[in-house]
């Protein structure tokens, strides 16, 4: 009976009877944060988990399987533009970036091997390729170590809190697994979802360190329509401004301040550029 019911095409849920084994097609919203994990094996004796979700659709509540995943796997993270695509319902996004413990010479072999767009960097421990529309980069966690301005020299980090100490901005320090559990350690989450945008840690400090990160905050102004910033932020920004040139290439200052082509509200930047004499001489590197 399974097996002949499965062979007919899948059919609109209100069009159903209820009965078992259909083939169903719908579309409702999903409460991730009722998410529940059933520990389970699967048919090789493989333990993982069965990720079940509440969701509604037409008013009416269900409970759908989304699929089972390795024990292992829950190791694997989405992180930046992957993670906001996921916390906002908006899944345009086309730059997937993952974080693993540990990017072993097997995984890059593979990877290499499949992919002719596939690049190994060696010295960050990533590995980046194309699947279609979508472009991938997979990082082993990792810290940065001895800081000048631009590139640092990195070291292995024991885990994503650790890896997290290197990241820019709290709404890209969020990290999913592939169960869908969420791990927020700078409050991103609610800054992501009311509009802030914010770095981590002492804004001086951070863009001191890399001073690209002043450029990419200026770039994600354009990410919400009306972005909440915070003054700490934006005085460091200012005061730093005159040294970005002395670190950054023009050609990367370029490709950064382009990217806000892509965004929703890319008039933010150029605003904000233009209102701001410290930061006008940055106008020019826009196409």
């Amino acid at each position: 009976e399974i097996e002949e019911s499965l062979k007919n095409p899948p059919i609109e849920l209100s069009q159903s009877d209820k009965k078992n084994f259909l083939k169903i097609k719908t579309s409702g919203i999903i409460d991730f944060e009722k998410q529940i994990y059933l520990y389970n094996l699967n048919d090789s004796g493989t333990p993982g988990f069965e990720v079940i979700n509440p969701i509604l659709i037409n008013n009416e509540n269900y409970l759908i399987n989304r699929g089972w995943i390795p024990f292992e796997k829950k190791d694997i993270y989405l992180i930046g533009g992957a993670t906001r695509s996921l916390l906002s319902d908006n899944h345009e996004n086309k730059d997937i970036d993952v974080v693993i413990p540990e990017l072993d010479d097997r995984t890059v072999d593979k990877i290499l091997d499949k992919y002719d767009s596939a690049k190994y960097y060696q010295a960050y421990k990533s590995i980046s390729f194309e699947l279609g529309d979508f472009e991938f980069q997979i990082n082993s966690f990792r810290k940065d170590v001895a800081p000048s301005g631009r590139h640092s020299k990195i070291a292995n980090a024991l885990s994503i809190k650790e890896d997290s100490l290197r990241r820019d901005f709290t709404f890209n320090s969020i990290y999913i697994n592939l169960i869908g559990e969420v791990f927020d350690f700078y409050s991103g989450v609610e800054h992501f979802k009311n509009n802030y945008l914010k770095f981590i840690f002492d804004p001086i400090v951070q863009i001191q360190k890399d001073y690209l990160r002043a450029i990419r905050y200026i770039r994600f102004l354009s990410l919400f329509e009306n972005t909440k910033t915070f003054p700490a932020d934006l005085e460091a920004i200012m005061l730093l401004s005159k040294n970005i040139t002395d670190f950054v290439k023009e050609k990367k200052i370029s490709q950064e301040l382009n990217k806000i082509y892509k965004m929703p509200f890319p008039k933010n930047t150029i605003s904000f550029l233009k209102e701001n004499n410290e930061l006008r001489q940055f106008l020019d590197f826009l196409s």
